[in-house]
């Protein structure tokens, strides 16, 4: 009886042992939770939150599983802010960097991991073996994301950088229809076109609903736009320039919010603005918005990336399928000189931060070693799983099946989660790359690259010295002073505040930070003569 006893005692117990042994298995394979401050997908239809074949192939090989934290892309920074100020818990990740704190403060703070450190303690091997490559766009994109004290803060998607070439986007066939046979050279001319667009119904449905000119950013950021008209050189040849208060006039820097130059754009601005030629809604954008907007068969102009065009009028097909969106040059004010440059943007785009004290950072470094290291994640990325969303025939073309094959490249990228939240990738365009030099709906995009050949530079990087760069900084993270900039812009443009106040705005700006508007300017100056004298063409 003892014997048996015993047995039956050893049976149950190896059971227990058995199921306990099971049930951590099964625990441990409870996917890690990554949580993600970022913004949504540009066509709010294919949500970030629903249906994402690429985000989902991701948390199954990773194991992982992303908790997305959705705001408005131009609160993030405010709501960043909030939360580190509030000592509140912060996500893993996040796609945005707080007003007045530099990322080298952020880490002195102990708010984020910097990914030099991760990289160089052999923590992402797969973004390691990345830098090493010996590829001139992947070892720009490591320069440009190195800060002067040398460490990497943030990652970044790396992107293609042909079509980065911010620039005017036209509706030809309202032009046509409306018998303007040239693109505008002039301002005047082109608010003459903007005029008839809004009052000549040429979109035909009998409404009174054309929008003049509109782009996809909030509050003031879309007047850096309308700087190259008026003879503001910016830095670095384009919209998104390292620092978008100063610009250089006979090869010397000068603080553009103070300038007659921006007194004149936001003048102008303002007669677009009140007489409804400039869309109403500009201080409240955001990029969903914007898509709905461009996509629906309403907006006249607008400033974008040159293949955009194409990708507005492929989405409008149904209700626009005469639709034409001609890549324009920028016209001109009174006020230019020179040569209105072009440049395509850097390959560095949309930083995101790691947490030090988020929930999940083992998972959250796995998650962004994946995906800016690993060689064939941007083919999923792109075209998502083989055989679920695409099929590779025998000569190794990729081809997209069902739905997906319906959709067009703008629309197909939200469904299938090809940006991942934002989250750093390398994004190699390899489906609308391969068509921009055959395909006869990019016939526009290749015209306008050969006309803009005399116009053309490199993209010149400002690589300051961490003293200089510290100078600068003294300027660009006062959040006092870029609130105040902002405020009165708008005020000017809208009428709140009258063009008789502007000697008491500037003198209010020089009251606080004369010193470190001097100090900073002083600074890009010093690199300028460096580096760029000689070069820097106007």
């Amino acid at each position: 009886m003892t014997r048996w006893f015993l047995m039956v005692l050893l049976v149950i117990f190896a059971s227990i042992l058995a199921f306990a042994s099971a049930a951590v298995e099964e625990g441990s394979a409870a996917p890690d939770v990554v949580a993600v401050l970022t913004w949504e997908n540009d066509n709010a239809m294919h949500s970030i939150l629903g249906e994402q074949p690429v985000i989902e192939f991701v948390e199954k090989k990773l194991n992982v599983k992303f908790d997305w934290q959705i705001q408005p892309q131009s609160f993030l920074s405010d709501q960043i802010s909030l939360m580190i100020a509030a000592d509140s818990e912060i996500p893993d990740l996040f796609t945005t960097r707080p007003q007045g704190m530099t990322p080298r403060e952020m880490n002195e703070a102990g708010v984020i991991i910097p990914f030099g450190d991760l990289i160089d303690a052999g923590r992402m091997p797969l973004t390691a073996a990345k830098f090493a490559e010996d590829d001139v766009a992947i070892q720009s994109y490591v320069a440009g994301i190195t800060a002067p004290d040398g460490n990497i803060y943030s990652l970044h998607r790396m992107r293609s950088t042909r079509p980065l070439l911010w620039t005017m986007i036209i509706r030809k066939d309202w032009m046509d229809k409306l018998g303007y046979d040239e693109d505008p050279a002039t301002l005047d001319e082109y608010a003459d076109i903007l005029r008839a667009f809004v009052t000549q119904d040429p979109n035909g449905n009998g409404f009174a609903d054309e929008i003049g000119w509109t782009t996809f950013m909030s509050g003031t950021g879309w007047l850096r736009f309308w700087y190259r008209p008026f003879g503001i050189k910016s830095m670095n040849y384009s919209a998104w320039s390292d620092d978008v208060n100063y610009a250089i006039e006979n090869g010397e820097i000068y603080f553009v919010p103070t300038s007659e130059r921006y007194k004149a754009m936001l003048q102008w601005i303002k007669e677009m603005y009140g007489e409804g030629l400039f869309d109403p809604r500009i201080f409240n954008m955001d990029s969903p918005r914007y898509n709905m907007i461009a996509n629906n068969n309403t907006l006249g102009s607008q400033h974008m990336w040159p293949h955009s065009a194409v990708s507005y009028v492929q989405n409008m097909k149904e209700s626009a399928p005469d639709a034409v969106n001609h890549v324009m040059l920028y016209p001109k004010s009174d006020m230019w000189y020179g040569n209105i440059v072009y440049a395509n943007h850097n390959n560095i785009s949309w930083g995101t931060y790691l947490a030090k004290n988020g929930n999940n950072v083992d998972a959250a470094i796995r998650v962004i070693d994946y995906l800016f290291g690993d060689n064939e994640f941007p083919v999923i990325s792109e075209y998502g799983v083989e055989g679920e969303q695409h099929i590779v025939n025998a000569d190794g073309s990729r081809e997209f099946i069902g739905k997906w094959a319906e959709m067009e490249s703008a629309e197909r990228r939200d469904a299938l989660g090809t940006y991942v939240g934002r989250l750093p990738r390398h994004f190699r365009d390899l489906i609308t790359g391969a068509r921009f030099d055959t395909d006869p709906i990019y016939a526009d995009f290749r015209s306008f690259e050969e006309l803009i050949v005399p116009f053309k530079q490199p993209f010149p990087f400002w690589k300051l010295d961490l003293e200089q760069d510290t100078t600068v900084r003294e300027v660009k993270e006062n959040v006092d002073l870029s609130t105040y900039i902002e405020e009165m812009s708008a005020k000017f443009i809208v009428g709140t505040k009258s063009f008789d106040e502007w000697d008491a705005y500037v003198a209010d700006i020089n009251k606080v930070a004369a010193e470190d508007i001097q100090a900073a300017t002083e600074s890009y100056q010093e690199y300028f003569e460096a580096n760029f004298r000689g070069s820097y063409i106007e």
